[in-house]
């Protein structure tokens, strides 16, 4: 900061001389009411902006989920083919080569993979392993910790809108490929994505309201 001949800033720092500090001041700052109008339109800008952006997030995480299940979807379809009509009782089963004739791995529909079955498989089938899981919409286990998980694969009825549990024994059942960690809003984001409307009992994938989990339909059960 420049000082002048007489020790004062530009800005009027120091004692008043002749009345004239104030209008320095004036000249060199913001009043009061200037601040407050700064201030009240930068809370404007925010409340406008804000809901925006957090409607752009929930879209791209909406693209996210729904590529990856598609992977998933594709996945499944690629080892029914090579594994003698099995299908995948785990998403894991999707990445590594399950145990023949083994408790611990079983298809879909709760049968024990032939050794045959296991010959075929040709995976891993999906790109990055899933664990029970797919990621930030990652890879996870724990409900709620991320927007979007996909923590298992189970059986569904979409004609009565039922999770019938981890073995598929009905005609009518898809294997679905279970998501928690999604709020209304960004099912509905999802939903109008995949299915072009925001409804949770018809398309590909649904939602259950009271349990908070959605549901995506990837290929019908084949007994």
């Amino acid at each position: 900061m420049s000082v002048r001949e007489d020790g004062l800033s530009p800005c009027g720092h120091g004692p008043p001389v002749n009345g004239f500090r104030r209008a320095r001041l004036a000249a060199c700052g913001f009043t009061m009411v200037e601040l407050l109008v700064t201030v009240t339109a930068i809370s404007l800008l925010a409340a406008a902006t804000i809901p925006v952006l957090t409607q752009q997030l929930s879209k791209a995480r909406a693209v996210r989920l729904i590529a990856d299940l598609a992977s998933i979807e594709t996945a499944i379809n690629s080892f029914y083919l090579d594994a003698g009509s099995m299908l995948p009782g785990e998403l894991e089963h999707l990445s590594r080569s399950p145990e023949p004739e083994s408790a611990a791995d079983t298809g879909v529909d709760g049968r024990f993979y032939s050794f045959q079955s296991v010959e075929q498989w040709n995976g891993p089938y999906l790109d990055k392993p899933i664990s029970s899981v797919v990621s930030e919409l990652d890879v996870a286990t724990s409900v709620g910790t991320e927007h979007g998980i996909v923590n298992g694969l189970g059986c569904y009825d979409p004609v009565a809108n039922i999770d019938t549990g981890d073995a598929c024994m009905s005609e009518s059942d898809f294997v679905a490929a279970r998501i928690v960690g999604l709020d209304q809003e960004e099912f509905d984001a999802a939903s109008v994505l995949l299915d072009g409307v925001a409804d949770g009992t018809e398309g590909e994938l649904r939602y259950d309201p009271e349990t908070g989990i959605a549901y995506f339909l990837t290929v019908p059960y084949v007994q």
